[in-house]
Order: structure tokens, then C-alpha cells, then sequence
């Protein structure tokens, strides 16, 4: 293979290759206003192929972008001019993701074993490329069962205890919701089901701005709801239980705005708002309330509350008083997130440590760096190192157990690098977007992408996962391997 001349070795600009240029496919068509063409040229100084994503403008189609791709492989012509799947997938590491994408489209499927081949893994290439494959071979596999009745509810839901703004229905588990409504100067909650009223609780004193959120970590239904401000009154907070009966209202200091509500020891309640974060005790009375810098979250141990308060220290307060028990001075912006029994582990932007908080001073078992810690059962933490080397940027999701050490690394790509979920021992999801990929140990087991600007939705399910894209649907077993796929029906 002969080496690249200057210009090829210098890349194009977003202007279209001219010059000592043969083109091979697609060099006379013209795209349409608003839509996108792989073009495919050959350098004649070189013999490097050129590899051209044409994006016209939306009002002009003589106004147009060139994305340009130089590759080299003694199979460039039969990956980029007869789309072989083989000969791609050993393109694929020259290839930026628009031109996969665009190359995959039209790929032919009649060689279903090369397919399943990279499907599965065992043909070198990008995972991008691999995830492309996926959704080719699915959509052309003829014959799959249809899933209708029995298809998993994969769209995103509300996730228990985030709140919902006034004349907004907050939707609980037995089908029945909850509404703030008001009337003159009256406010009330309104549990319902269908048409049916099945209680209504007057908030005295109660704005109309009052949003109300179901309390995470409860086994009963259990309310928070936080009205804003009123002449003569500052901000109030109520606790409703099951049965419509109120509890309150205290003032406090916050903004009635979207909140989260998270059930601690001793009936108490941590509630983290836009401006501050506070813990009621079971009269809705406040044990402890704090400014609020960012996205807040409390973990809780015997008697105690562990949060993060600015300016900036783990704080632990004992129940329901409200006590300083310690506190230990922390990064800004740092989180904290359960990590086995009587454990926290604390992030910051770059480092995540492991912290014993059972005692009368906090303890930190082991620091390791990395950033988009996911808490692992068992104490231990999944971590994302971004590095650049010599050969280039590295990243990896390296996985520590209780004890600091490093059990496995994967190599990940920029779009999917930080795991969402944990799926078996060892086994962890990444889903961004449209991009979705399931490693076991080192080894990624499963890879799915679709094209840009469309999205995946994962639905997680008895230890494994559902995975819904382009009308097809696969199911993840805990292990990490695809065990079935369907059609939506």
C-alpha cells in the first residue's frame, strides 16, 4: 500500500475535493435541499480513497458541506463501492460515525453469516460499525415473533418522587393520580381514580404555585408538596399521608419549584429543591434545612442522614433531631450515592472514594480516579477513565470491588463511555441516545446503534434489559447475551 501523498495526509476541508481526483459514485447527482449523499472518489496522486458526505443546506441545495474521509485498506474499493460487510468492517477504524452510517444503510444482507459474525463479535472491527450491523441484520431478519400484548412498556416514566407541577397529575402505582387544584384562595389535593374521588386534602395557607411529589423509599403512599410564597407567608411544605390526612404546613426557605422526596429513618423525610434541601421530621416539622448548589441526594444508615451541604463538607445528622454528628470537608460540586452497608462513595468531577460512615468519624477505605461512578452491588463502583496517550485518547469504564481493586477495564467509545446500569455480576449497560451496549467482564456482548437523531429506549426487567429500536424489540438476559428478538406487533 503505497503511503498518502501531502493533501491526503493534510485531510480536506468542508469544500469539495478537486484536482487529481477520479470519482467513483455519485460524483453527478446533486442532493436535495436539506438531506445528505456518500460520494466516493479516488486521489490519483496517492491512490487513497476519499470518502464524501455531502449535506446541502435546507433552503439551497447549491449550498452544501463535505465531510471528507481519507482511508487506505486493500479492501477500500470492495467496502466502499460493493458494500461487503467483511471488507467494511475492516474499514471501519478509518471511518468517522456519519460515513458508517451512510456506508451500513446500504449494505447488502443476502451474507447473513458475515452478519451474525459481527452481530457476535467474532469479526474484528469498531463497536459503532458492530452496532450499525445490529440493527441491519434485525430489521432484515425475516419471520421474527411479533411481541403486542405482552411488549414492555419501554418509554420513559416519571421516576418515582420527582415532582409535578400544579393542575399536573402525579400518577401512583394502584392507577390512581393526584392533582393540586385551586380555587380562589383555596388549594386542595385531589386523589382520583378514573372519575372517581377518592379523597381531597386542603392545604391551608397553600399558594397556587404548589407542586407535589410522591416520597421515594416508602412502602405507603406518602406525599411532599411545596407551595411558593404568599403575601404574609414565605414558602410552606406539607407531608400527606395515604389517607388525605395533612401534616403542616413549615415554613422554609426554598422555592416551590420541581423536588425530589426520599424516606429516611424514624419517619423522617429528606426533600432537595431548586434553592435548598431540607429533612422533615414526621410532624413535617424542619429537623435541618440547607442552600442547594446543585442536584442533591442523601444516604441514610441506622439513625443518620448523610448529605452534601455547600459550602461544601459530607455532612451526618442524627434522627429525627437534626444533629451534627461529623462533617468532612468535600470537592464542590461532590456527590454521594449508597455503597453497601454503612458505606457512601463520594464522587467529585475527577475522583471517587469509598467512605466508611458507621462510626463517631468518618473513615475513606480507598480513592480511585475517574468520573460517572455507577455504584455496584457489593460495594464496589464502576468508573470512567479519559486519558490521552501516546498512541492517542484512551477511554476505558474500569470496574473496582469493595476493596479498591481493580477487577476488569473495558475500552468504550466517547458516545456510550459512562455505564447507566448494572445487569448481572460483572455485567453493565450504556445507553446514550441512540446508542445502546452491553459488556460482560472485558468483552462487549451486545451493541445496537440508530441512525442519527433517533433515539433507543431500554427498559430494565427482572435482572436483564429490553431493548426497543426501529420497531424491533431485544431482550438482554442477565449474563449480558441477546436471548431473543421480536417484532412490535
Amino acid at each position: 500500500m503505497s503511503e498518502r501523498c501531502d493533501r491526503c495526509r493534510k485531510g480536506f476541508g468542508s469544500s469539495e475535493p478537486k484536482d487529481d481526483i477520479e470519482w467513483l459514485l455519485g460524483a453527478t447527482q446533486i442532493p436535495e435541499a436539506g438531506q445528505r449523499q456518500l460520494r466516493v472518489a479516488r486521489c490519483t496522486r496517492c491512490s487513497s480513497y476519499l470518502v464524501d458526505v455531502v449535506s446541502t443546506d435546507r433552503e439551497r441545495h447549491d449550498v452544501a458541506l463535505h465531510d471528507v474521509c481519507v482511508v487506505q485498506h486493500e479492501s477500500a474499493r470492495a467496502a466502499l463501492l460493493d458494500r461487503t460487510p467483511l471488507a467494511l468492517a475492516a474499514l471501519s477504524p478509518q471511518l468517522r460515525r456519519k460515513h458508517l452510517e451512510e456506508l451500513s444503510a446500504e449494505m447488502p444482507t443476502r451474507d447473513r453469516d458475515a452478519l451474525g459474525w459481527i452481530e457476535q463479535g467474532s469479526v474484528a472491527c469498531t463497536e459503532l460499525f458492530r452496532a450499525l450491523v445490529t440493527r441491519v441484520f434485525a430489521r432484515s431478519t425475516p419471520d421474527l415473533p411479533k411481541l403486542s400484548d405482552v411488549r414492555p412498556r419501554t418509554f420513559a416514566l416519571r421516576k418515582q418522587g420527582s415532582a409535578v407541577p400544579p393542575r399536573s397529575a402525579l400518577e401512583l402505582d394502584d392507577g390512581s393520580r393526584v392533582v393540586a387544584q385551586s380555587s380562589g384562595d383555596k388549594t386542595q389535593l385531589v386523589r382520583l381514580r378514573g372519575d372517581r374521588v377518592l379523597w381531597r386534602a386542603d392545604l391551608e395557607g397553600a399558594s397556587r404555585e404548589t407542586f407535589v411529589a410522591r416520597v421515594r423509599g416508602s412502602s405507603a403512599v406518602m406525599l411532599v408538596a411545596l407551595s411558593a410564597p404568599t403575601e404574609g407567608s414565605g414558602a410552606l411544605a406539607y407531608i400527606v399521608d395515604d389517607n388525605g390526612t395533612v401534616r403542616g404546613p413549615a415554613v422554609h426557605e426554598g422555592r416551590a419549584s420541581s423536588f425530589d422526596a426520599l424516606s429516611l429513618p424514624r419517619g423522617c423525610l429528606y426533600v432537595a429543591g431548586f434553592q435548598s434541601q431540607m429533612v422533615l421530621r414526621e410532624d413535617a416539622s424542619i429537623a435541618w434545612q440547607a442552600p442547594n448548589a446543585g442536584a442533591s441526594s442523601a444516604v441514610s444508615f441506622g439513625d443518620a442522614v448523610h448529605v452534601v451541604e455547600p459550602p461544601w463538607r459530607l455532612l451526618s445528622l442524627a434522627l429525627p433531631d437534626g444533629q451534627e454528628r461529623w462533617h468532612l470537608p468535600v470537592d464542590k460540586n461532590a456527590q454521594i450515592a449508597p455503597s453497601g452497608d454503612g458505606h457512601v462513595l463520594l464522587a467529585s468531577s475527577e475522583v471517587v472514594a469509598r467512605v466508611d460512615v458507621r462510626g463517631a468519624r468518618p473513615a475513606v477505605r480507598w480513592l480511585v480516579q475517574g468520573s460517572s461512578p455507577l455504584p455496584l452491588r457489593g460495594g464496589g463502583v464502576a468508573i470512567v477513565r479519559d486519558r490521552w496517550e501516546k498512541s492517542g485518547r484512551r477511554i476505558e469504564c474500569i470496574v473496582v470491588d469493595a476493596e479498591g481493586r481493580r477487577r476488569f477495564a473495558v475500552a468504550r467509545p466517547e458516545v456510550t463511555k459512562a455505564p447507566t446500569a448494572e445487569l448481572g455480576n460483572g455485567v453493565l449497560l450504556y445507553h446514550a441516545g441512540g446508542d445502546v451496549a452491553v459488556s460482560a467482564n472485558e468483552r462487549v456482548t451486545y451493541a445496537v446503534s440508530v441512525p442519527e437523531g433517533r433515539t433507543a429506549s431500554v427498559t430494565l426487567e427482572d435482572g436483564g434489559a429490553w431493548i426497543e429500536y426501529d420497531g424491533i424489540v431485544d431482550r438482554i438476559d442477565p449474563s449480558g447475551r441477546r436471548v431473543a428478538r421480536y417484532r412490535v406487533g
